[in-house]
């Protein structure tokens, strides 16, 4: 059997670096069907300009194996620009699988902080949260930040590979190795019933040197809840986003309310404000405004969510979904988006978008779509949709403008100056329509969640033992 020259990568390992494609990589090449190069081959980041050639030598030790696989997880860094990276292995490797891990992108800058400090670009008396403060995350050559911007990253790849891409998580890789291991056997079409003796193994876990990182047992501290807080702020909206494009749970990455870092001490300004409230009992007010309340008629409706980007439309969505109003079969598990419908609008696929609605319409009496965007859509969605009930929701400028700054490396000012055209747009529309309308506010919904779902419901329409 001719085994000269080997054949070109059949898979690769894209990232997400501290995230424990090293674990997958070295796993994976104990398979008797599969060969992985031996270390990171950065090609199609740094090294494509040496070509084929070079590139078929890292691979000199192939006996016939049926996949051969590399990992770099630099093809998905931010900073590496994933789109060039996505085009180039398209281009040059037509039929690759590609294989992703993903972690705690919290957990994974603070792994990626211990590695620079270990090989001594970060001094051993920084700390991170002032280092990461102290860099722009679009431009910081480490990607602390940005190396856990995964949407960001992986939708390049998820848009030309589709279902050739395979995403997995780090925490799963700790709690089922098996069941991870077998999924990326299946994934490449090798036998998954094949189990590498030392597959539970951590593969070359970093302890920091001797620094303020160190517990008292001399073992890498634990990240406070403050810290954990302030970086998850980075990557919120990145999160969101992730979780629709891969459809999977990342609740876990989320700080609990218990993690939250409180602020208390003498003259508590909550204690201030609960007295201040009732006194002033009579002043507040729930958030919720109803402009054009619906007939008692019409039993027939379609509820559209409206609002911006970040702006809480999600968190009606799901309070709709949860009082037992349709929003989607194939709704996010945290956007409550219908991928179906949003998708074809988005494409400008009207026709296509139409008979997704005569299919709502002809299975539910009421139902709901929820879809930022959909500002760019009204007068279709005025025009289009069955008896439209519009659901308007606001909130704080300025906190969507610092979320997106802080996530996403958005220009504060900038991004408060397009929401408020946006806003502006939505209002006048509010103005204009004749549609009965529901107004929230986010920020008086969250201290006022009974007041807002009983609204809710019976803007749809449904009875107490409906909704309950």
């Amino acid at each position: 059997m001719d085994l000269s020259p080997p054949l070109l990568p059949t898979f690769l390992i894209i990232g997400a670096q501290k995230s424990g494609t090293r674990w997958l990589r070295l796993n994976l090449g104990l398979h008797p069907n599969v060969m992985t190069a031996p270390k990171e081959l950065e090609f199609f980041n740094h090294n494509f300009e040496r070509g084929a050639p070079w590139y078929q030598k890292q691979f000199e030790g192939w006996m016939g194996e049926a996949q051969i696989g590399e990992s770099t997880p630099g093809y998905m860094m931010w900073n590496e620009t994933p789109a060039v990276q996505a085009a180039r292995i398209d281009g040059f490797l037509p039929d690759v699988r590609l294989l992703a891990v993903l972690r705690d992108p919290v957990e994974r800058a603070y792994s990626a902080f211990i590695h620079h400090m270990a090989r001594g670009r970060i001094p051993d008396d920084a700390k991170l949260l002032d280092w990461v403060k102290d860099k722009d995350p679009n431009t910081d050559p480490m990607g602390l930040i940005s190396g856990g911007w995964y949407y960001k990253s992986l939708k390049p790849y998820a848009l030309r590979f589709g279902d050739r891409l395979a995403v997995f998580l780090h925490k799963s890789i700790k709690e089922s190795p098996d069941e991870v291991y077998s999924n990326a056997c299946i994934h490449l079409g090798v036998d998954p019933s094949f189990t590498p003796r030392e597959l539970t193994k951590v593969r070359f876990s970093q302890q920091p040197p001797d620094s303020n990182l160190h517990a008292r047992d001399g073992r890498r501290r634990k990240l406070t809840a403050r810290e954990k807080s302030e970086l998850f702020s980075y990557f919120e909206e990145d999160i969101d986003a992730l979780e629709d494009l891969i459809q999977q749970d990342l609740s876990s990455w989320r700080p609990s309310d218990l993690d939250r870092p409180v602020q208390s001490g003498p003259g508590d300004v909550r204690t201030y404000v609960d007295e201040l409230v009732e006194v002033s009992g009579d002043l507040r007010n729930t958030g919720v405004v109803t402009l054009r309340p619906p007939s008692s008629e019409e039993r027939e409706r379609t509820l559209i969510v409206l609002g911006v980007g970040r702006s809480g439309t999600s968190m009606v969505a799901g309070s709709l979904h949860h009082v037992g109003v349709f929003m989607g079969d194939s709704i996010g598990k945290v956007n409550f988006e219908d991928q179906p419908l949003s998708a074809a609008l988005e494409k400008r696929d009207f026709g296509l978008a139409r008979e997704i609605i005569a299919v709502r319409n002809s299975r539910f009496d009421v139902w709901g779509w929820k879809r930022p965007s959909a500002l760019q859509f009204l007068a279709f969605v005025e025009q289009e949709f069955r008896n439209p009930h519009f659901i308007c929701v606001f909130r704080d400028i300025v906190a969507i403008a610092e979320q997106r700054r802080v996530s996403m490396g958005f220009e504060l000012l900038k991004t408060m100056h397009n929401t408020v055209r946006a806003y502006s747009k939505l209002v006048k529309f509010v103005q204009d329509t004749d549609r009965p309308t529901l107004m929230i506010s986010y920020e008086k919904a969250l201290s006022n969640k009974d007041a807002v779902v009983s609204a809710l419901a019976a803007f749809a329409g449904l009875s107490d033992g409906e909704s309950k």
